[in-house]
């Protein structure tokens, strides 16, 4: 048998993060969570939720994004990682080499 390809249309940060194999904690990925909730009130993307189960054996509330939503924010999230990032840094108003 094989097994059953994830629906991706809509998946919590959770779920897109280990489909993907985006290494993020559980604090790494509340921060971008709240983050990412942010941004879908703003473009006005409807709340959903779903409980799910952590590895930790607890359940949690996630938000349920969309597919370009997603697709989105690893685009962004891949850019800035430190060693995809251009030649120039911005510190503070200050522009480093």
């Amino acid at each position: 048998m094989c097994p059953e390809r994830p629906d991706t249309t809509e998946m919590t940060l959770r779920r897109f993060c280990r489909w993907r194999r985006i290494a993020l904690d559980d604090a790494q990925r509340s921060v971008i969570g709240i983050g990412l909730s942010k941004r879908a009130a703003q473009l006005q993307i409807p709340l959903r939720t779903v409980r799910e189960r952590l590895d930790s054996g607890f359940w949690s509330r996630s938000r349920v994004y969309p597919r370009a939503f997603r697709e989105e924010w690893l685009r962004e999230y891949r850019a800035g990682l430190p060693g995809d990032q251009p030649a120039a840094v911005t510190t503070r108003g200050r522009t480093t080499a």
